[in-house]
């Protein structure tokens, strides 16, 4: 299916169920679920069939410059891989997804002929990344669960820069260009600190809408480090507000920049809590 363009999947706990399909007439949750990077729509297509199963709509589509979409593989890629504007590249393509599912999230029902009742997110990596930075963006969103991701993305290219000059260290190889070319100053200030979690916790706690984080304790690439600041800064949001409840952060010990099925089932336990009968205020 498509809306606005944008070629997307559709998944159903009723495997006879199809678009046009008059049996579901009451309204229902849908969950947007967004793949990582140098992923395609396929890659996450197994949560949405459990995410389906638990009474949704479930929706995947490829990330812009992935799958399907790909124009050049190239600008998907790393420093390490020698993509000089990685920082901007990535940061560009999650935006560019989040306005996609604003999009889906206007036109789909209308063009599937099923009723949205409320809105959830599911992401892994730079699809979490996405999620996090879409709940504190998109007001319609009602749950978010965001996988390997991190809420403050000029830490997080700090820590990525690091890396980079250490393995060139380690690897006798030229050191890489100052973390102010790779990450200009300008993009951070002017985009970045618009959009980004971090810059922007009351929006992201407006409603103290159900948010699950979890990280892999020995993410290299993601570290916990890229969360743990935004906790500490909407902790006490959450709590002043008695919604508490709404708010969890686990850190998978010895978990790597992964999703095992522990922090999978984690993700689907959330849903299931937090969106199934509940209807948004802001459709």
């Amino acid at each position: 299916r498509e809306a606005g363009g944008v070629s997307c999947t559709l998944f159903h706990k009723n495997p006879n169920w199809k678009i046009g399909d008059t049996t579901i007439k009451e309204a229902i949750p849908f969950v947007y679920c967004l793949h990582g990077r140098l992923g395609k729509q396929e890659d996450i297509a197994s949560i949405a069939k459990e995410t389906a199963n638990l009474g949704f709509i479930a929706v995947t589509f490829d990330n812009p410059n992935h799958g399907l979409r790909k124009i050049d593989g190239a600008q998907n890629n790393s420093w390490v891989k020698g993509n000089q504007t990685h920082s901007v590249d990535m940061y560009a393509q999650i935006l560019q997804t989040i306005s996609e599912v604003s999009l889906m999230i206007d036109f789909l029902p209308h063009k599937i002929g099923v009723m949205c009742s409320s809105v959830g997110v599911l992401g892994i990596s730079q699809g979490g990344h996405a999620t996090l930075i879409a709940l504190a963006n998109e007001p319609r969103i009602d749950v978010c669960v965001s996988f390997i991701s991190s809420g403050d993305y000029k830490l997080n290219m700090e820590v990525r820069y690091e890396n980079l000059v250490e393995r060139a260290k380690r690897k006798g190889l030229p050191l890489p260009d100052p973390f102010e070319s790779l990450v200009p100053k300008q993009f951070l200030e002017k985009t970045v600190r618009r959009y980004d979690p971090i810059h922007n916790t009351k929006s992201l706690c407006k409603g103290f809408r159900p948010l699950l984080i979890v990280n892999g304790g020995e993410d290299k690439l993601v570290p916990i480090e890229c969360n743990i600041k935004l906790m500490k800064e909407i902790e006490p949001l959450y709590e002043s507000a008695g919604a508490i409840m709404n708010l969890k952060h686990v850190i998978l010990e010895g978990v790597k920049h992964e999703t095992p099925k522990q922090m999978v089932d984690l993700g689907l336990q959330w849903l299931k809590e937090h969106l199934g009968n509940k209807r948004s205020s802001g459709l």
